[in-house]
């Protein structure tokens, strides 16, 4: 794996386009974009959240949970632009995000709790599912 971390950002030493490294929840994203952001030295678009985001995109790295609707939206350039993701297999991702969700709410039920109880598998769903559905939705969401 850090072998081909290393790859990855020879690469993007490389490119002449803007990097978009789309970060899907629990799949080390984080420890990506710390590797990108400390060994590239790229102006990195200050924003991680679509929701908290306001200005225009025209930075050199941007990273962060981004869908693509948002991206069309901001950058004229998006098309032109490298995007990068990393998946993880599901089950590993499903498992993590209840580990999360125990270290951050003490009282948070067991795995065989969380099958049974259909809030919970409605929590279940939204955070893994709902998330990936959102990021990779390639049009705007109409509330």
């Amino acid at each position: 794996m850090v072998k081909n971390l290393w790859v990855i950002l020879f690469f993007c030493f490389s490119l002449d386009a803007r990097l978009y490294f789309i970060h899907i929840p629990k799949t080390a994203g984080s420890t990506m974009r710390l590797l990108l952001e400390s060994h590239l030295s790229m102006d990195v678009y200050p924003h991680r959240h679509y929701m908290q985001a306001e200005s225009p995109i025209s930075h050199e790295l941007v990273s962060g949970h981004f869908p693509f609707w948002f991206c069309e939206k901001r950058d004229p350039d998006f098309d032109k632009a490298f995007k990068m993701t990393i998946l993880r297999d599901p089950i590993e991702r499903c498992l993590s995000f209840l580990r999360a969700k125990k270290r951050r709410h003490h009282n948070f039920p067991d795995l065989e709790t969380v099958m049974k109880v259909p809030r919970y598998l409605a929590l279940l769903n939204n955070g893994i599912f709902g998330i990936c559905q959102q990021i990779l939705h390639y049009k705007e969401k109409r509330c």
